[in-house]
């Protein structure tokens, strides 16, 4: 099958802080996801079955963008001094997203932030998040992955990872919810069995 490539553009939302990572950082988490997205990883022999024979190579990569929207050359990260570092999403999200994101018709837009605030009834840290297909008109600027900085780096990445399943439609393999454990649930696919799901660090 050909390879589908996704072009992406990285959005560092910094106050000139630690949050403004580097770009071997974010070339780094992209090759780890793509190595993700390939079954490249050293340790796949340690999957639980039934998954481990269902986890196969995709035929999708991204890779950073190297055309802005006005034609010119880019290495895909974008470095914004930004006081939205601190994401909360209980506010106008048309506002906090205006002026961040690119044509999301024509790039994935993955947006680093500081920190993300915790909805209610959410537990621990938000790693990152992001909106299925179909949640927003096409080309809303919410259409993005939003992503704290500080996992990044080394298997961390596999988070993002996860959040681009989301982007690309996937649930949960527990079901349409936050809250593994709880109830068996299924993400609706046939190549994986319902799960009671399990959260950890």
């Amino acid at each position: 099958f050909p390879v589908t490539i996704i072009p992406v553009v990285v959005h560092i939302l910094h106050t000139g802080g630690s949050e403004n990572i580097s770009d071997a950082t974010v070339i780094a988490a992209i090759d780890q996801v793509n190595r993700d997205l390939a079954r490249l990883g050293s340790d796949t022999g340690s999957i639980a079955q039934p998954f481990r024979k269902r986890y196969i190579a995709s035929d999708i990569k991204l890779m950073l963008a190297k055309k802005d929207p006005n034609g010119n050359c880019t290495n895909g990260i974008v470095h914004r001094y930004d006081t939205r570092t601190t994401w909360d999403r209980t506010g106008n999200l048309t506002a906090l997203y205006n002026g961040i994101t690119w044509n999301p018709t024509r790039y994935l837009n993955i947006i680093i932030v500081k920190d993300i605030v915790a909805q209610s009834g959410q537990n621990g840290i938000v790693v990152g998040y992001t909106y299925k297909p179909g949640t927003w008109q096409t080309g809303s600027n919410l259409d993005a992955i939003v992503y704290n900085y500080g996992y990044l780096s080394g298997l961390q990445a596999r988070s993002l990872t996860h959040e681009l399943g989301h982007w690309l439609g996937l649930d949960h393999t527990f079901g349409n919810t936050n809250n593994p454990g709880v109830s068996s649930g299924d993400d609706g696919l046939l190549d994986t069995p319902p799960t009671m799901g399990y959260f950890s660090t």
